[in-house]
């Protein structure tokens, strides 16, 4: 009886590590690279609306959403952080995304202010993002975003963040690596995922 408890509880064993050491590397070879590509690719769509300069540190990248972080210099040498940042989509449910173009905490809005010619793409959030208290966003059928919130320092009444709201891109390649998701139930994607993310955390990668 003891014996067939022991090989009872080596099969479960032996199974529980084929399972782990199989999320693993579905994980690593599966997951990452394709959320990596979209990514990567929905960077490159959204650069009708914001620019996101090449030689920037990497971004931070959860389930949800990828941020970048980078510091910009005015003509007159002040220095500002900027943030951008942009849903991910990995969710079947994610029809929309949010696109967020922001100051870094504590940042000065007047500084942030002068970069905002620098980082904004498209002319008609540009003018909002410059002078917010005058100027509203009506998007047409051509533009690439559903809509534009600019929000504002209370203080200085300076732009702060904007927030454009847009479709999730339909392109071929994009879903062909969304339906590579789609396969896997949301809840195990999210799960595989944060499995990377900490593994290569852990290895320091």
């Amino acid at each position: 009886m003891r014996k067939k408890a022991l090989i009872i509880i080596a099969l479960i064993t032996i199974a529980g590590a084929v399972a782990v050491l199989s999320s693993l590397v579905l994980s690593l070879f599966v997951i990452k690279p394709t959320t990596d590509q979209i990514s990567q690719k929905l960077r490159e769509q959204f650069q009708t609306i914001i620019i996101i300069p090449e030689e920037i540190p990497p971004p931070a990248k959860s389930f949800n959403e990828t941020a970048y972080y980078w510091q910009m210099i005015t003509p007159e040498g002040e220095i500002a952080g900027v943030i951008a940042k942009y849903e991910n989509g990995f969710k079947k449910s994610d029809n929309s995304l949010k696109i967020t173009l922001e100051k870094e905490e504590n940042g000065d809005p007047s500084i942030f202010h002068k970069l905002l010619p620098h980082l904004i793409v498209d002319e008609k959030s540009k003018k909002a993002a410059e002078d917010p208290e005058k100027v509203q966003v009506k998007p047409e059928p051509q533009d690439t975003y559903k809509s534009v919130s600019v929000f504002v320092t209370p203080d200085s009444k300076k732009t702060a963040r904007i927030v454009w709201e847009v479709d999730r891109p339909q392109t071929e390649e994009l879903n062909n690596l969304y339906s590579r998701l789609n396969k896997y139930p949301e809840g195990f994607v999210k799960i595989l995922f944060n499995l990377q993310k900490t593994t290569l955390d852990l290895a320091g990668v």
